[in-house]
């Protein structure tokens, strides 16, 4: 345990106590890797889950008709619900790939799910985009916080591996080996 204090300390102030990034350094690390921080492509849906088959279905032919889509998004709003939801590739491939080539207003469903039946209404494909620096900010900060630290422990680990002492207790070494050799006690007598 007292190593291990020592060590984090050690690394406290070796690495990370002077690892701060200004704006300046973080902008330049943010335009080497703006593919990064991209937003990736995202379908703008309204997805519904309904206790059974005939609410779905209900739900489903409602969902077909635009005016009924807007008023259903208009009234859950004023509820204080938000209907409308992003899907990503990388949360549901498989659905966002189904959303996807049903094509734009299509609707989907009702689909049987482990919770009832599930409806869901593609309202807009957004198009992946570059993230502006002021959105990948705090992206950019962590990655860069990560990237650095790690380089400076290298370097830290490196200089110390040039400028440590190692001494082995030769007798203690062979006393070791002699105990497993031997099983233990035995060996040590």
């Amino acid at each position: 345990e007292r190593e291990f204090i020592c060590v984090s300390h050690l690394v406290e102030r070796e690495v990370y106590a002077t690892l701060d990034a200004d704006s300046v350094t973080l902008l330049r690390y943010y335009e080497a890797h703006v593919v990064d921080f991209a937003l990736p492509t995202r379908l703008r849906v309204i997805r519904l889950d309904l206790r059974d088959r005939a609410s779905g279905t209900k739900m489903a032919l409602q969902l077909r008709r635009a005016s009924e889509a807007e008023s259903l998004i208009a009234l859950g709003r004023r509820s204080g619900i938000d209907y409308v939801s992003e899907l990503g590739r990388e949360a549901d491939s498989t659905l966002f790939d189904r959303v996807m080539a049903a094509g734009p207003l299509a609707v989907l469903g009702p689909d049987s799910t482990g919770a009832g039946w599930t409806v869901i209404r593609l309202l807009e494909v957004v198009a992946a985009r570059p993230r502006t620096f002021t959105e990948a900010l705090p992206l950019a900060e962590h990655a860069w916080y990560g990237e650095e630290g790690e380089r400076r422990m290298i370097t830290t680990i490196e200089r110390l591996r040039k400028t440590t002492r190692v001494t082995v207790n030769e007798r203690a070494l062979r006393r070791l080996l002699a105990e497993g050799e031997g099983g233990g006690e035995a060996g040590s007598r």
